[in-house]
């Protein structure tokens, strides 16, 4: 477990509390992305592309604004 924990902080290039901080400053797009969800799963016509751009914004966090790595399709939209 901790031989996997140092190898995935030197894949991402950050300290321990680097990643720390990151993880939990995630927390509040997830949150969001659970609530218009749920939404837009009883309404579908309300937040069509909200859930679409958080993944998103997720996405360009996680990447370090690299398209090359990940992009979301405008198909991909529920």
């Amino acid at each position: 477990m901790f031989g996997q924990t140092k190898e995935h902080l030197q894949e991402v290039e950050m300290s321990y509390w680097q990643h720390f901080w990151f993880a939990l400053s995630l927390i509040p797009y997830l949150l969001f992305a659970i609530v218009f969800s749920i939404i837009h799963a009883i309404v579908p016509g309300l937040f069509p592309d909200t859930v679409s751009s958080i993944i998103r914004e997720i996405s360009f966090k996680l990447f370090d604004n690299n398209e090359d790595e990940y992009t979301l399709n405008q198909d991909d939209k529920c």
